[in-house]
């Protein structure tokens, strides 16, 4: 029987109990809690509870366990189960109330039943842990209490996969800061759901938990293989939530195509069979399609958010309009940029939209329901400092009548200071936004003042390294710091080395970002590096592009990048663009012989600091004159005057208190762009004839 069988068999998420028995007897395999009651079919069903668990199918899983203790009220582990499927700990929410009140319907059955259960060690310990979580409120005392378990049983592959999800929840605060914040634990966390890996390689809560554990841009490389078991067959086995944790890891690594349909296939299980649809699969989908430049697509997955019934003033309607949010900022911001602001029907579409987000009321959940927990607050913060900067964005491309950057800023930075003590790099990730919407206003305001402009940009991007790589998501701040920072640099020579020390940051915390390919491809060719310039440039037109991208994104980046650089789109540098080069090149060699031949010549007769002192101003005259050229007109298109810029250069940057060396800008980040990432939606030939074989004890 193949591996990959485990997942048809464990994490089938239907709508009712009714469920294929002997499936489930051959899924038993992988649910390893010993026989906690006698009844072999009640068994069986919770098994199957117990990996809709895993897959965090809970209102499925709960509908499981309630018909269970319908039927079966001794089953003391059905109560259990219920209980923990009022704990959300991938929002960091939780219903506490009603986990509560599940377990006061366990201690009155044992309480009135004539003949009292047995409840075994390993059944004890678990549920002692679930009793201290809804009590309590704790991540840390319920993570002391599961940790007694794992100790005492450590072989049970349940008990450790809970255990590592105690150690992820209370590892991660943050959708970022996963490096610094609870580091131990998670990577804690990340070893035990290996050791269950090792003994049951297709363990469904391991491989939740390990992609949960390890979702960052530095380690996606090492969750291709557990996200295609995971997901692989999201449509045989009818579990939305395993095909969106894998759109994490296709995030993750810039497989926009792959984003789309694991977001897709979520959404479509999630309507066909009547399960919780999580919208944050709809975020992922819309920047997926913006980073095609499939505007229009993206444009329909946001209508998604409309059906959902206004009169829901629950935690669920919150989280959803949180991601509504944060869908249409990001469509804002990365189409404003790209589209010219006039009356025509694409820029009155932008202003239309830019408009939405400008006038969305400011997110509250003082109105949610039971679920409680500091990730409601979270949620809350990111979204309006999401529609606050994109508002702000929005305006320094024109698509507003009466600009407002007091008022955002003003905003943003009372949300950075609110936010700063429970979620330091959510508040970090604020400022950094706060920064750049300042920075924007001042070169409007004052144009000429490059020098000041670049201060408040470096400071920006210098704050934003002391961020970790962004964790579950989109990228928050929505616009690094280090993109406007290209906006404008790319026009100095004398910004090129910084311009390209941020955008490879960039590229590395956003692999596959379009726009910032298209600013490094720029920065590059300013270099004159033509060959890394045009590979960034074919790749954009060979991995993110296709028929259907919107001739605005292609226009845009084929314009900037024609100005320094002749690229075909498949990456390969033009005759001329490598002419240019050789001929530069030799301008140079021939400036520096002529040089050498005058020094020799002129120290002879003249007082040598003088003539120091004038040959480097012809020297720096003969540059300005041979390499600015370019630069110059390329500024003048951007309306943004060159004039010398001097900042304080440092090789080193700190990063969470350690410097470290800067790195060489040509080979950073290769092995995440080029990494190779199958078809998670290919179901192979030899696995459909398995899945029709009748199944065998």
């Amino acid at each position: 029987m193949s591996v990959f069988r485990f997942i048809l068999l464990s994490c089938v998420a239907l709508a009712t109990i009714t469920v294929n028995a002997a499936d489930l007897k051959v899924g038993q395999q992988y649910i390893s809690f010993p026989d906690v009651f006698t009844n072999a079919t009640a068994l069986t069903k919770f098994k199957y509870g117990v990996a809709l668990l895993h897959c965090a199918e809970y209102p499925t899983a709960r509908t499981v366990f309630a018909n269970l203790r319908a039927t079966h009220p001794n089953f003391t582990m059905a109560y259990w189960g219920e209980a923990m499927t009022y704990d959300f700990p991938f929002n960091s929410t939780m219903n506490l109330a009603a986990g509560v009140a599940v377990l006061k319907e366990l201690d009155r059955m044992l309480n009135v039943s004539t003949v009292a259960p047995t409840i075994t060690p390993l059944e004890q310990s678990l549920l002692n842990a679930t009793r201290v979580l809804f009590t309590a409120n704790s991540s840390l005392a319920y993570l002391t209490a599961m940790k007694k378990a794992y100790t005492a049983w450590p072989n049970n592959n349940e008990v450790a996969a809970f255990y590592s999800l105690a150690l992820y929840r209370y590892s991660h605060k943050e959708d970022r800061g996963y490096q610094s914040v609870n580091a131990a634990q998670r990577y804690e966390s990340i070893a035990v759901s290996n050791v269950i890996l090792n003994r049951q390689l297709n363990h469904p809560g391991a491989l939740h938990y390990l992609i949960r554990a390890w979702d960052d841009n530095v380690n996606a490389t090492k969750l291709v293989d557990a996200a295609v078991r995971f997901s692989g067959f999201t449509v045989a086995i009818q579990s939305s939530q395993s095909s969106h944790v894998a759109a994490h890891v296709w995030t993750r690594l810039g497989q926009w195509q792959s984003v789309i349909s694991a977001a897709e296939d979520a959404y479509t299980v999630a309507k066909e069979n009547g399960l919780a649809y999580d919208y944050h699969s709809a975020v992922l989908a819309v920047y997926a399609y913006l980073q095609m430049g499939k505007y229009t697509l993206a444009q329909e997955t946001l209508k998604r958010f409309d059906p959902v019934a206004p009169g829901q003033v629950d935690s669920r309607r919150f989280t959803t309009r949180v991601n509504e949010a944060l869908a249409k900022a990001h469509f804002a911001v990365e189409v404003a940029r790209v589209t010219p602001a006039s009356n025509d029907v694409e820029g009155k579409q932008v202003k239309s939209l830019c408009s939405a987000v400008s006038l969305s009321p400011l997110l509250s959940c003082a109105t949610c329901d039971a679920d409680k927990g500091d990730g409601l607050m979270l949620q809350a913060a990111k979204a309006n400092a999401a529609l606050l900067f994109a508002s702000g964005w929005c305006d320094f491309f024109g698509y507003s009548s009466i600009s407002n950057f007091g008022n955002y800023t003003t905003t943003l930075d009372s949300l950075a200071v609110k936010t700063a003590e429970s979620f330091p790099f959510t508040s970090q990730g604020i400022s950094v936004m706060s920064q750049i919407l300042k920075a924007l206003s001042f070169s409007q305001s004052k144009p000429d003042d490059t020098d000041t402009l670049f201060t408040m940009l470096t400071d920006a991007a210098k704050l934003e390294l002391t961020i970790d790589p962004p964790g579950i998501g989109t990228p928050f701040p929505l616009v690094s710091s280090y993109e406007v920072f290209a906006h404008f640099g790319t026009a100095y020579m004398s910004k090129t080395s910084q311009v390209l020390r941020w955008l490879n940051q960039t590229v590395i915390n956003y692999p596959g970002r379009t726009l910032a390919l298209a600013d490094r491809a720029v920065a590059f060719a300013s270099d004159l590096n033509f060959e890394r310039a045009c590979e960034d440039y074919g790749t954009i037109f060979t991995s993110n592009f296709d028929s259907e991208t919107d001739s605005r994104l292609k226009n845009f980046i084929s314009n900037r990048i024609e100005d320094y650089a002749e690229c075909g789109k498949d990456g390969s540098v033009n005759d001329s663009g490598a002419i240019l080069a050789i001929v530069l090149g030799a301008i140079g060699l021939a400036l520096i012989l002529i040089l050498v031949a005058f020094i020799s010549v002129y120290m002879k007769t003249k007082n040598f600091s003088e003539k120091f002192a004038k040959l480097t101003e012809v020297g720096h005259k003969i540059s300005s004159t041979v390499i600015g050229k370019k630069a110059a007109s390329h500024a003048n298109k951007e309306q943004i005057q060159m004039r010398p810029v001097h900042l304080e250069e440092d090789s080193t940057v700190a990063h969470n208190g350690e410097a470290f060396q800067e790195v060489d800008m040509f080979t950073i980040g290769d092995e995440v762009e080029e990494a190779e990432i199958p078809d998670p939606t290919h179901i192979p030939e030899w696995l459909k004839d398995d899945l029709k074989k009748t199944p065998q004890k």
